[in-house]
């Protein structure tokens, strides 16, 4: 008995996190989304019928656009969902790294401006301070002189 229960337990949960099941559930639920609102948000005194025989009506296709409507464009959806959406993702994924590369490489070559520019600066105060020491030694030596 535990065996079955087990066994009935792997196979919900199997299914539950299955995610082309998960996906075409939620693409089933979104896309007709009157069943669970008739289901779960109005009352069958407002409707001219009990829930059920609203639901089976909806579900009853009479023609191959209303069978293609309930059935099929789920089916399309869950498939982008499942192939087209990753690519996407994938896509805006590269984008956003080719992004962030350029980004990162202008930060480092501002940065290594402006280092190079304090280097400058440090050269320039290096050379002020020679040529004021040889004009002090240039004036020494025409005092002396």
């Amino acid at each position: 008995m535990e065996e079955t229960k087990n066994t009935f337990s792997d196979a919900i949960k199997e299914r539950l996190t299955n995610p082309f099941l998960g996906k075409l559930l939620l693409a089933w639920i979104v896309w007709n989304w009157k069943i669970p609102y008739v289901s779960f948000f109005v009352s069958e005194d407002k409707l001219q019928s009990n829930r059920l025989d609203f639901i089976s009506q909806y579900l009853t296709t009479q023609t191959f656009w209303d069978f293609f409507l309930v059935y099929i464009v789920p089916l399309i959806i869950t498939a982008a969902l499942i192939w087209i959406v990753p690519i996407l993702s994938k896509i805006a994924f590269n984008v956003s790294e080719k992004y962030r590369k350029e980004n990162a490489l202008e930060r480092k070559r501002i940065d290594s401006e402006i280092n190079s520019f304090s280097f400058k600066d440090k050269d320039i105060k290096e050379l002020s301070e020679k040529l004021k020491w040889n004009i002090e030694e240039n004036n020494k030596l025409k005092l002396l002189s």
